[in-house]
Parts: structure tokens; sequence; C-alpha cells
């Protein structure tokens, strides 16, 4: 007579023989026939259900979550974890298929969708490595969580691989995108056809989806349908700032009503992520049914450190709102565009050049320099003139970039405005009986006399 065995035995000897699972969740036999077993063996293939994690089916059963090794953390080539497998219980009828990686833009479960499925591997010793390859140029954050699937579709609750407490980081505008470069992703919303969409996640009591029909430009433009107010659209990118820098943004706004109150907003937030200011379009009070272009300019107040672009409606019950080409750009300051009156001081109190002994040689000290609201340290060095007497001393920096420069000492005064990025150190007045100490110094605009010139 033959053998028989349970469905769930089967499954067990399907796992420990390495049979493994695609992404739909579907188990199935290698094409090659299994070790030991005859060609003419015919499995029937076991399907995962999707369940909303951490529920069972009928039977009651229940999941055991898996247990992070290795929290989250960022490498050269994107995000890494690990987590242990659950070790099977002897006799148990409970088999583990699978684990499913989930993966989202903010710190919250519900929003997250599937990145990777896993097959269980009892065989497997050790933790199990999770790696994501991302551009972290783009300067978003990702979240994960792991979860236990076993091969009734029972599932685990989710585990998050990063830490408890998160603090999504800001993205450090690079120099090519300060100035006239949006630095909106996806403004145009012509990067994807799909669901969600890509560079923006939903904020409040909002359905987002797409307008194929009537777009401003392009293919396709944002809907928002709000049931809240202040619901809608942000950016899931958010940029690095400081006080005192200028913004402006900008797009275009299709509403059937002028009671839909359709914006664009900057949100400007603290250390502590609070919202503390904002620019404003102001609610767009056009009602026709007509693409209206909306613009916006502000500064950053004190304490803003980050800063986070939202399409919304001010309305709620089902406020329906279009946006397309949204743009966000930060002005160039005078320190990025480094002209020659940039004015930079140096922050010590006393002079940056000391005559060495009793010798030609003049020391010049490490020293910091204020920029605005920037600040730029440069080495210590040393030039030798060829005489004793009267000496502005300076190096280029055109780039203000800081640390080792080139110290050059000459007789005159005007030199030291010669050149773009030029810094002053200061005039020195250097004597056979040594004692010299430098005064002024400073770059910008007024000439060398407005930087203390003396000892003439």
């Amino acid at each position: 007579m033959a053998n028989t065995i349970t469905i769930e035995q089967l499954q067990t000897l399907l796992t420990q023989l390495g049979v493994q699972q695609n992404p739909a969740g579907t188990l199935y036999v290698p094409t090659q026939p299994l070790s030991g077993a005859p060609t003419s063996t015919v499995v029937q293939a076991i399907n995962r259900t999707p369940k909303a994690p951490g529920t069972s089916t009928s039977s009651g059963a229940t999941v055991p979550a898996p247990t992070i090794s290795q929290k989250l953390v960022t490498t050269p080539t994107g995000y890494q974890f690990a987590f242990n497998q659950i070790v099977p219980i002897p006799y148990s009828t409970q088999v583990i298929a699978c684990y499913e990686i989930y993966r989202g833009f903010v710190n919250i479960f519900a929003s997250a969708t599937v990145r990777q499925v896993i097959p269980a591997n009892s065989n497997l010793i050790g933790p199990v490595t999770v790696q994501d390859s991302i551009d972290q140029s783009l300067g978003q954050n990702y979240f994960y969580w792991v979860i236990a699937v076993d091969s009734k579709g029972n599932t685990s609750v989710p585990v998050p691989a990063q830490t408890a407490t998160v603090q999504t980081g800001a993205w450090l505008i690079p120099p090519q995108f300060a100035g006239a470069n949006n630095l909106a992703e996806n403004g145009n919303f012509e990067a994807s056809t799909l669901l969600p969409i890509p560079g923006w996640i939903v904020k409040g009591s909002a359905t987002l989806s797409y307008d194929t029909a009537t777009p401003q430009s392009g293919t396709q433009s944002l809907v928002i349908n709000a049931t809240s107010v202040f619901s809608g659209a942000q950016a899931s990118r958010v940029y690095s700032c400081k006080p005192g820098d200028c913004f402006q943004i900008s797009g275009y706004i299709l509403q059937s009503a002028t009671a839909n109150k359709g914006t664009i907003v900057l949100s400007f937030r603290n250390a502590a992520g609070t919202q503390i200011a904002t620019i404003d379009t102001g609610v767009n009070n056009g009602g026709s049914g007509s693409w209206t272009f909306v613009l916006a300019t502000g500064i950053a107040p004190a304490n803003a450190v980050s800063a986070q672009l939202v399409c919304q409606t001010e309305a709620g019950g089902g406020a329906i709102v279009e946006f397309d080409n949204i743009t966000c750009s930060r002005s160039l300051t005078s320190f990025e565009l480094t002209p020659t009156s940039t004015s930079g001081t140096p922050i010590s109190a006393t002079g940056l050049c000391t005559q060495s002994g009793t010798s030609m040689t003049i020391n010049i000290a490490a020293s910091t320099w204020q920029f605005g609201s920037g600040q730029v340290s440069y080495n210590s060095g040393s030039v030798t003139p060829a005489s004793y007497g009267i000496w502005y001393v300076y190096a280029d920096d055109p780039g203000f970039g800081g640390g080792a420069v080139t110290y050059v000492a000459t007789a005159t005064g005007s030199t030291v405005n010669a050149n773009n990025g030029r810094m002053y150190y200061g005039v020195i007045t250097t004597v056979a009986g040594g004692g010299g100490v430098s005064a002024g110094g400073g770059t910008g605009g007024g000439g060398v006399g407005s930087k203390q010139k003396i000892g003439l």
C-alpha cells in the first residue's frame, strides 16, 4: 500500500528540499526531479493568499515574528539590515514559507509596499541579510519591515528594521541644483503612469491619481481628491536649508470651483521636525476649470533646518484639485556666486600674521572666516619676503573651499583686491628687532584702506 502524507508534511518536505517561492507567493517544484524522488511524482502547488500582516486563517493559527539581528544602516550603494529566521518547531504542522520585505517612504507601515520576497530556508545557519540598492544622491530616506508568512498565508506582525525613533534626513542641495534648477522631483508628474506617484506621498486624507485628459502640459497631471482640509500630496524629498535662504515656488492649479481652495506650500521645519513657517502661493480663487499659474517667494526663518514642498487643498469633503509643472528653487547667495565683493571676516580678535622672531618670515595662523551664514576654515602657513618692511599678506581661494592655501606678501596694498576670491590676512611691519603683528584683514569691497591699512 502506498504511503500517505499530510499536506503539512509535504510542505515541510518541499521547504527542506529547497523548493523556492516566486514573488507572487506560489511554491513550485524545480524543473529537475527532486533528489531521491521518482520522476513521476506530482506535487500540488501551494498558493499564498494575501492577507493583512498579523492575520490568520479560520484555523486561528498565529505566525511568530522574525527578529532583527542588524538594524537598518546605510551602505555605499543603499540600505542593509539582517533578520533571524523563525526556528521550526519539531512536529509542528505550521511551515514558514517565506519572509516579505516591505519598504516605505515614511516610517509608517501602512504606507509601505512589498519590496522583496525571501523564501524560508531552514538549512541556513545565521541571519538573513537584506540589501536594497538605492541612489542616495536623490536624498530620499526609506524605511523597512519584515513579516513571516506560513504556507497557509497566515502572517506575523510587521517588524521594523529601523530604530524606533528615526529622523527623516534632509537632502543637502548640491551646487548644481542651486539657482534656477528645479528642486521638485517629478514636478511635472510624467515620471510614471503607475501609482504611487514617484517623488510624492499622501498628506492627510487624500487620494492621488492622474488626469490624462486635460493636463496643463505633457501627458498627465496630478489629481488630489481630499476628504479633509490641508490634505494633498507632499514631496518625499525634504530639502536642507538654513535661516535666510531665499526660495521660490510655482506651478499650475486647476479646479472646477473656488471652494476647492488649491494651493502650493513650502513648509519650513525646525530640528524637531515641527513646522515653524511656510511660503504659500495663496488659495487659488479660480473656479472656471482653466489652468492658473501661481508663484510665491519667501525667506527661511530663524531655526529652519529643512523644507518640504506640498500641493494641497484647504477645503475638504471631497474637494478635487489638479496640479502640474510644480517648481521649487533656492536663490544663489553672494557667497555661492563668489564675486570679488563677497564679504568675509576672520573671527579671530587678534592679528593673524606675526613676525617669526627677528627673521623676515611671517607666520600666518590657522583661521576661520565668516561669510554671511557660512564659515570657512584655513590652515596655517608662512611666507618670507625679501626684506624687512610693510607687507600686505593674502591668499587666493576663488571657490572659498578653505584648507591649505598659498600665502603671499606684497608691498602694494591694492594687490589684495586684484583677484576674485582673494583673502586679505592683514598688514604687518617687520623689523630687525622682531615683534611684528598684523592688523586688519578680510574680503570684499571697499579697498585695503577699509580693512585697516596701517603701518605707513
